[in-house]
């Protein structure tokens, strides 16, 4: 991957750690903390990859360990999401949904 277009990314994900620690600062639910925490191990991984990019770890580029952390995060705020929309598409106890 080219250094501008690891720069780009790099940017872009600092961005969107500011704002969604400020949601979750805010709303202080675990989905915002888990994207969150997303956006910083992407931040982490692609700092690593522009400035340490030739450090290992047993064979394996440093800049991976956060991305597969990041990924794990990831499915699991998706799995959260998908419970909460389940949650709030139910009907109330009492409630007909044929209306």
């Amino acid at each position: 991957m080219p250094e501008w277009l690891v720069l780009i990314l790099l940017v872009v994900f600092v961005i969107h750690f500011v704002v969604f620690i400020r949601v979750a600062l805010k709303k202080k639910e675990r989905y915002y903390w888990l994207v969150s925490t997303t956006f910083f191990l992407l931040v982490l991984s692609f700092s690593s990859r522009l400035w340490f990019e030739r450090i290992e770890i047993a064979g394996v580029p440093a800049y991976w360990m956060p991305r597969v952390a990041a990924w794990a995060c990831t499915a699991f705020a998706i799995y959260l999401a998908v419970q909460r929309r389940k949650t709030r598409s139910q009907p109330i106890d009492g409630e007909s949904s044929d209306q």
